[in-house]
């Protein structure tokens, strides 16, 4: 496809978000949403992640065809299963490994996607970071690594979101998380996986959680 093709706000998001991830390290993934009605199609998006060395992606959902475009990149995978089914998977591991079979197993062949599953998502930072890691060790479980799935800043629709200010929560973000200084209650541990939300502009995103969802 010609960049003449592209939706000119969604390739100057591409840009943007690219910026940022240069500048990163390999343990700072995109998210990779479809809520939109300008999609490119998968084996575009896995080389445009290629071309500018994102190494790691979270899906919200089991797309095969974006799962087979991601067969042989090497881009690390991580998957979200379907929110009405937390609490089935959750209560019933037959059901998981059947789900699991069925979504995800075909893919992780020799040379296929390098694939994490995971059902929890965590979305917020040093505050909420901490309040987090205080009620995990009030249950005997401090030391449980935490992924970030989902921070972001919009870029459109409210008040204070525009390009300026999404840049310079993303960028002062990243560097937080290189310099490896954690928060005030896991100091110099900073979270296994951080996603950024979001690789791709998905304008039919629902906005009933809340104009910053």
């Amino acid at each position: 496809m010609a960049a003449a093709d592209l939706n000119p706000a969604l390739a100057l998001l591409i840009l943007l978000l690219v910026g940022f991830l240069l500048q990163a390290e390999a343990d700072i993934g995109v998210n990779w949403g479809i809520l939109s009605t300008h999609r490119l199609s998968p084996p575009i998006v896995v080389d445009l992640m290629k071309e500018n060395r994102i190494g790691k992606v979270k899906l919200f959902d089991t797309d095969p065809s974006i799962l087979r475009a991601l067969m042989g990149s090497n881009i690390e995978v991580m998957v979200g299963n379907p929110n009405e089914m937390l609490e089935l998977l959750s209560s019933s591991p037959v059901t998981a490994d059947v789900w699991v079979s069925q979504n995800v197993s075909r893919y992780v062949v020799e040379g296929g996607v390098k694939m994490r599953w995971h059902n929890i998502y965590y979305n917020a930072f040093d505050g909420n970071f901490d309040t987090l890691v205080a009620a995990l060790n009030r249950i005997d479980y401090g030391q449980m690594p935490i992924v970030i799935g989902e921070v972001g800043w919009p870029t459109d629709g409210a008040f204070s979101a525009n390009l300026s200010a999404a840049r310079a929560f993303k960028q002062g973000l990243i560097n937080h998380l290189l310099s490896n200084k954690g928060t005030s209650l896991r100091p110099g541990v900073p979270p296994t996986y951080v996603f950024l939300f979001s690789l791709l502009d998905e304008e039919q995103k629902s906005t009933l959680p809340g104009n910053f969802e």
